[in-house]
């Protein structure tokens, strides 16, 4: 099934990349030519980075897949007049399936990073997979260090910048997987930013926060996260000078001042705690990208060159109550190993059969397997959900 383009990378490879890409899969199709399973990967730029033998169809309509895509960024970003879609040439027969945890055509967005479009009687299933979060802190002070320690904690790459030497060693001590020692407006001019960017300013005094606030609001826009550190008063007095410099309500009205949750945090690894507590449910809150599991991924790169074949399972439609929401994904070996879980329970016991049933044939035909969660067999085994599963399967 493997098409490798360009340097010769597999697809699970390229998903292990540290940039966002789009997945496509064809789950269903009433075209003779078109099959359930195919499959390609392209960039945000719609260049093919990797694509199935049977792909044919989707590759030449990557470019309007894409777009629907594009789109929702935009309309995400703040952009919702309809003048949009006609901006990105969108075809009136290319339209948007609505589908539970999917894409919400009335809101131009999508939801944890999946959609379902409809197009020429085929039903093609987007992934959007975004890089990996990226905390920004602004200061490398003594509340900086345990913001450091608490993000390595929770596995987020961390930059921390502080034009002082000395503090910029606290920095890399606590563990920040990268430190810039400069003054922060050129510091913050070399660091990416996108939407999976958090930006934390603690820094000594409120001239630099006005500095890093200035700059990240001009500059770095749209991000996933701005939050500025001070008391209710300070904050204001700043964001007061943000509007009289020009920068837009808009734009404000998404900077958290003071920063974190309100939970009475007092000491520096209190406030670590509160600042983290936000950033997570701004995070789990942001309706952008799907998460490919590093699990699957990595079982999947293991697997593969020992030979092993297995079923990748998606989750690509979800009615009613359901355990795991649309994108979630595992894979299943011949023998019943897994990487991943679809929420455990019969629902994930019947994908493993099915998983192995397909395995006994040398090439198994993708398919779209329906999973009722309300039948008497759920009833009976007590893991009534009330819902059902549309998941896709194959063989990469």
């Amino acid at each position: 099934m493997n098409n490798n383009i360009g340097n010769g990378e597999g697809f699970f490879e390229i998903l292990r990349r540290k940039e966002p890409v789009i997945v496509m899969s064809v789950a269903e199709s009433s075209r003779d030519d078109v099959k359930v399973g195919s499959k390609a990967v392209v960039s945000l730029r719609s260049r093919i980075l990797w694509s199935s033998d049977d792909a044919q169809w989707l590759c030449a309509n990557s470019d309007r897949l894409l777009q629907q895509a594009v789109v929702a960024d935009y309309q995400r970003q703040g952009q919702k007049s309809d003048s949009d879609r006609q901006v990105m040439g969108m075809d009136s027969d290319c339209h948007i399936k609505e589908a539970d945890s999917g894409f919400k055509a009335r809101e131009g967005k999508w939801r944890e990073g999946c959609c379902l479009l409809e197009r020429e009687g085929v039903i093609v299933f987007l992934q959007r997979k975004g890089t990996d979060p990226r905390v920004v802190v602004c200061g490398a002070g003594h509340v900086s260090i345990p913001i450091i320690r608490m993000a390595g904690l929770l596995g987020l790459h961390t930059v921390c910048i502080d034009d002082r030497p000395a503090f910029a060693d606290h920095a890399r001590e606590a563990g920040a997987s990268e430190v810039i020692c400069d003054d922060f407006a050129s510091a913050l001019r070399r660091i990416p930013s996108d939407m999976d960017t958090y930006y934390v300013i603690v820094t000594r005094g409120h001239q630099y926060d006005e500095e890093c606030l200035r700059l990240i609001c001009t500059e770095k826009v749209p991000c996933a996260y701005i939050g500025m550190m001070g008391s209710r008063r300070r904050t204001q007095i700043v964001l007061q000078r943000m509007r009289d410099a020009g920068i837009s309500q808009d734009i404000l009205s998404q900077v958290h001042a003071p920063i974190g949750l309100s939970i009475g945090a007092g000491t520096p690894a209190e406030i670590a705690v509160s600042i983290f507590a936000q950033i997570i449910q701004v995070k789990n809150g942001n309706e952008m990208n799907c998460v490919f599991p590093d699990e699957v991924v990595s079982a999947a790169l293991a697997w593969e060159p020992a030979g092993e074949r297995f079923i990748l399972a998606t989750i690509v439609r979800r009615k009613g109550s359901a355990p795991r929401d649309v994108g979630t994904m595992m894979l299943v070996r011949g023998d019943g190993t897994i990487a991943g879980t679809i929420g455990g329970g019969c629902a994930e016991a019947e994908i493993i059969r099915q998983a192995q049933v397909m395995l006994l044939n040398l090439h198994p035909a993708a398919c779209l397997h329906h999973v009722s969660l309300t039948d008497d067999g759920a009833a009976d085994s007590g893991m009534v959900c009330g819902g059902t599963l549309d998941v896709l399967m194959e063989e990469i």
